[in-house]
């Protein structure tokens, strides 16, 4: 639910922290995959009782062999910063989703913020303008929907298109507190994965289905 721009300033943050120098644009590329995969529930959603969550066990059970490339590794970054996400947009904020005026309210906030944050976060943003850095072979159990890539970094994520008005819904402020906490979680996540601490319960960033 984040924009591309927000999934790409937190994992140039987690990659800055973790010093991983190598193979920055396919992390980055797995950060954004999910949201443009043609994979039936490309973002391992799973209920639990009348809530959902992300699976994030289910994934690391089913492509636990892969999680040393860094591609897939992007792809469940991504997944746990969607998870914080919805948790602090949810649950701290009081964001509902149900309205579609709150939805486009997001949309219209995130692009006044993209040129802000891409330059604050030193946002590699010409990654978007080429997927083809990134031959599939790297990540064959997805499938780039290139078509509409192209269509919504156009719509929502072009960095120079900035419209009038202030913001409604996601504040600067916010934008840079979410950052930093789902920042801290795949900090936690890398670790977990190399076997250096507990994984996240994602069950416990649960949220009440606005749509059944």
């Amino acid at each position: 639910m984040a924009s591309i721009i927000i999934h790409m300033a937190v994992t140039v943050g987690v990659l800055d922290r973790c010093g991983i120098d190598t193979h920055r644009d396919e992390y980055l590329f797995g950060t954004i995959l999910p949201d443009y995969n043609f994979r039936e529930n490309h973002h391992y959603k799973d209920l639990i009782g009348e809530k959902k969550f992300f699976n994030l066990s289910r994934f690391r059970n089913e492509l636990g062999d892969k999680l040393d490339a860094p591609v897939y590794i992007g792809y469940y970054l991504h997944l746990v910063q969607d998870m914080i996400f919805r948790d602090f947009m949810y649950n701290t904020h009081g964001f509902s989703p149900a309205e579609r005026e709150n939805v486009l309210k997001l949309y219209a906030d995130y692009q006044r913020l993209n040129g802000y944050l891409a330059d604050k976060y030193s946002i590699p943003v010409e990654l978007l303008k080429n997927m083809d850095i990134i031959p599939p072979q790297r990540y064959p159990d997805f499938t780039l929907n290139r078509s509409e890539l192209s269509e919504e970094t156009e719509k929502y994520h072009n960095v120079s298109i900035c419209p009038p008005g202030e913001y409604s819904v996601f504040t600067p402020k916010m934008a840079e507190d979410y950052i930093r906490l789902a920042g801290d979680a795949c900090h936690n996540e890398l670790n977990a994965l190399k076997g250096e601490r507990a994984h996240i319960n994602e069950h416990s960033y649960s949220w009440i289905r606005f749509f059944k």
